[in-house]
């Protein structure tokens, strides 16, 4: 059994590898489109007028040039006078720079790009190498786990390009699909924890990892959502989704600190409470999240 267990855990690592390196042609997609941290104005240049005047050589006068007893006499040159005139570049005006705002999700990208690469990439790969940890790995079943996964990552990559479109509905919803299987997967993982079944420390270390990574941005997600939900510059129908989607970020936090309580002795039950209620809310958000998608379509 220990050799076994000492041959599924270095399959796992190699298949880590191997994801990875697959992971850059998605890197390349969804960093393809530039960052946009808000607009830049640099205004206006004006450099003015380049006047360099007159430029009067005269006249050139080499003299005779004579191969006499080893000596080269070039004669005069006389170059004349030479006026640059005024040169007046007037004023450099760059204007005024305004970076714009970077608020969590807000406008700009460039979080969603970064979300994605730690969080979604990273992250992911280091919990599907846990999830082929816990059983024997073969060709198939990694060949068969990495598509699946390529795919989530590939339509999370379009769904950074679709958002706040009218068609982000498109990626959104298997978004939402992917996600909730991650959660039930976290939810199983706890149960088998709490029913004391046997667990590798690698498969512990690799969730513990991977709830820790995806805890950051939730907590993340979590603040910023609320915070617009509060913005009384925010329309009443934007403070609501807002207030929803913060919601379901509390959600995801719930259960990721779950999974982390799951792994300190005599957390178990607290873990099973935390998944638990985390999951209950992030389900209520997503079916309030897509009613009034609904609603707003087709009324």
């Amino acid at each position: 059994m220990k050799r076994l267990a000492r041959r599924t855990n270095w399959a796992a690592i190699v298949a880590l590898f191997i994801l990875v390196i697959n992971l850059f042609p998605f890197a390349a997609f969804v960093h393809a489109e530039s960052v946009a941290p808000g607009d830049v104005r640099p205004g206006a240049v004006q450099p003015g007028e380049i006047r360099p005047g007159n430029i009067s050589p005269n006249d050139i006068q080499p003299g005779s040039f004579q191969w006499e007893t080893g000596e080269i006499s070039p004669g005069e040159i006389q170059p004349g006078s030479l006026d640059v005139g005024n040169t007046r570049p007037g004023n450099v005006q760059p204007g005024s720079v305004t970076p714009g705002s970077l608020s969590g999700k807000g406008d700009s990208k460039a979080y969603d790009y970064v979300n994605w690469s730690i969080n979604s990439a990273f992250g992911g790969s280091l919990s599907m190498v846990a999830d082929m940890a816990e059983g024997n790995v073969d060709p198939a079943t990694f060949a068969s786990m990495r598509s699946l996964f390529l795919v989530e990552l590939g339509v999370k990559a379009i769904d950074i390009h679709l958002k706040d479109t009218s068609f982000d509905w498109v990626s959104g919803l298997p978004v939402d699909g992917f996600d909730a299987a991650s959660a039930w997967m976290n939810f199983k993982f706890i149960k088998d924890t709490a029913s004391s079944l046997q667990v590798t420390g690698l498969v512990k270390g690799l969730n513990v990892a991977t709830a820790g990574i995806s805890l950051v941005f939730d907590s993340i997600d979590t603040f910023t959502n609320f915070q617009d939900a509060f913005d009384s510059g925010n329309s009443q129908s934007e403070r609501i989704d807002y207030a929803i989607d913060g919601t379901g970020s509390f959600g995801s936090t719930l259960m990721d600190a779950g999974v982390i309580a799951a792994m300190i002795p005599g957390g178990q039950t607290a873990a099973v409470v935390l998944v638990s209620v985390g999951g209950v809310l992030w389900v209520g958000s997503k079916l309030a999240k897509w009613g009034r998608k609904l609603f707003k379509r087709f009324a």
